[in-house]
This record gives C-alpha cells, structure tokens and sequence, in this order.
C-alpha cells in the first residue's frame, strides 16, 4: 500500500468518526446474512430475526453469501 492510499484511507476514517459513523457503517459489506431467504440487517439482534423473522421453536438457522464488488 503506497502512501497516498493509506493516507485517503485516513482520510476517510477520520472524516467518517467526525460523522459519529461507526466502522461497519463506512463501507459496503462484502457478505449478506440471511434468515428464511430474508436478509438481514446488520443492526438486528438476534432476538428480533428470532421473533420477526424466524418464528420456529427450533434453534435459529443462518445463512450468509458473499456479495460481488461492482
């Protein structure tokens, strides 16, 4: 990583901390988690896809698939 990089990569970290943004929420996830087909948000708990999404009395099942750059 060349200077430059890591310097734009500062950049976006400190402009992005100023914003009150926390690290997940600066970029793109590169992995969707999903529920019963759904995907999920990352700011759910598990308690919520438990109760909303879920809906069994059996252990909860997630799935997650990697999602391509564009």
């Amino acid at each position: 990583m060349g200077l430059s990089s890591a310097q734009s990569q500062l950049s976006v970290l400190d402009s992005s901390s100023r914003l009150g943004l926390k690290p997940w929420q600066k970029t793109k996830p590169c992995i969707e988690i999903l529920c019963n087909n759904q995907v999920l948000s990352p700011e759910m708990s598990l308690a919520t896809v438990r109760t909303y999404i879920w809906k069994k009395p059996e252990d909860l099942i997630l799935h997650y698939r990697v999602v391509q750059p564009r």
